[in-house]
């Protein structure tokens, strides 16, 4: 079983790119619905941490640049984050479909790290490519920190 965990900077980074990338409507097998589930999931966050600038942002970024999430954003749909399946077309790896899970991970009494593992059923191709994924990610990442040693 491959897990791959997604880091509260690149959860971020998920609605600036659904919005702000012209590539995004190919890489998600439903846009439409990952769109407005991505504005849900921002509207709920902005009510648990309304000052958080970071957040307050992204919003703010995403509703002057793109008409399609300001349009989402004034409709205030809410919803609390809970697992799922959600599909994708990886311009490597090919379709992928990924079962999800959110935890939340408490670091003090107001505040926690979002953590979303994603797991593929074992024995498909899913599973396969996303193993690929993950081997093609470590390989990145020793690369990288081979370079990091050669420098020091």
């Amino acid at each position: 079983m491959a897990i791959v965990g997604i880091s509260v900077s690149a959860a971020m980074a998920v609605p600036t790119a659904a919005f702000l990338e012209p590539g995004s409507r190919d890489f998600f097998d439903d846009w439409d619905t990952g769109a407005r589930t991505t504005v849900a999931l921002l509207r709920a966050e902005a009510g648990r941490f309304p000052h958080d600038r970071a957040l307050r942002e992204l919003v703010g970024e995403l509703s002057t640049v793109s008409d399609e999430f300001r349009t989402r954003w004034a409709a205030h749909n809410v919803r609390i984050h809970h697992g799922g399946v959600k599909r994708f077309h990886h311009p490597e790896a090919g379709f992928l479909e990924l079962t999800y899970q959110p935890l939340d991970l408490p670091v003090s009494a107001h505040e926690a790290h979002a953590l979303t593992l994603y797991t593929a059923e074992p024995g498909t191709a899913y599973e396969e490519r996303l193993n690929f994924l993950a081997s093609w990610a470590a390989t990145g990442f020793e690369a990288a920190d081979s370079a990091g040693d050669r420098e020091r």
